[in-house]
């Protein structure tokens, strides 16, 4: 099983693309690309390092994917599902798995209560990998609940999983883990908002005609009166002819004639 296509474009979208090596934060590691802090030769990331095209931070991308899905499969000692695997490559992608304690590296908890099958206290757990030298990050708190949340919807298993993944149920969160579920919720909500913008056309203003007031009448100004257009005069035809009516019925001519 691979990290879902989908996945690794939440992934990008958290990292986000920097073709020059920069400090996410002043207690970072240089970083590069889609959250490359070290090249596949082993090469840490330095200050000063550019990038020569987007292809090449595509390279390191999938390298560093291929090593958190290894790491994991190194690590996990039960089956797990898409959306579980999912939430765990983001997670190790951007915390490595590991902690330091006493001069020693440990595998996090939340690995090992995975693979005990507390899966609700390993959704607790994510909430846990926040901070940085001791801060709390606003960025890695949306993060770790967004994993918190993917890492508990329905999944699919391979066939070989489906006997041990059976009686497996995904836990009710508690309060912590809503809060945390809140945030990766309002994540994805203005995701589908953005998309929903690129894809519904703007909407076409009505057309009104343009209102033409009329001017105002000077006051003492007498109203117009509409212009009486006089009878035209009959042509000389019809006087010719309404003349020998009149003189045959005896009546005067025309015009007082």
């Amino acid at each position: 099983m691979a990290t879902s296509e989908e996945m690794k474009e939440y992934i990008k979208k958290f990292e986000k693309l920097k073709m020059k090596a920069y400090l996410p934060t002043p207690k970072d590691k240089w970083t590069i690309g889609w959250g490359t802090t070290v090249y596949p030769d082993g090469t840490p990331v330095k200050k000063g390092d550019v990038l020569k095209n987007e292809a090449e931070a595509q390279a390191y991308f999938d390298h560093d994917i291929k090593r958190s899905e290894d790491w994991l499969k190194s690590h996990l000692e039960v089956p797990v599902n898409q959306n579980q695997l999912d939430a765990l490559v983001s997670w190790h992608y951007n915390t490595g798995g590991k902690y330091k304690k006493n001069g020693k590296w440990h595998v996090a908890t939340l690995i090992k209560q995975v693979n005990r099958g507390d899966l609700e206290g390993a959704t607790k757990s994510f909430a846990d990998w926040n901070q940085q030298a001791g801060e709390v990050l606003d960025g890695l708190t949306k993060r770790r609940g967004f994993e918190a949340v993917w890492f508990n919807k329905p999944g699919q298993t391979e066939p070989t999983q489906i006997a041990s993944m059976d009686s497996v149920t995904a836990p009710q969160p508690d309060s912590k883990v809503r809060g945390l579920a809140l945030a990766a919720a309002t994540i994805l909500a203005n995701k589908k908002k953005e998309e929903q913008k690129m894809l519904t056309p703007p909407p076409v203003p009505p057309v009104v005609a343009p209102q033409i007031a009329a001017a105002p009448i000077p006051q003492g100004t007498p109203t117009p009166v509409p212009e009486v257009v006089p009878e035209e005069t009959p042509s000389l035809t019809a006087r010719a002819m309404l003349l020998a009516i009149r003189n045959k019925l005896g009546i005067g001519g025309l015009n007082g004639q």
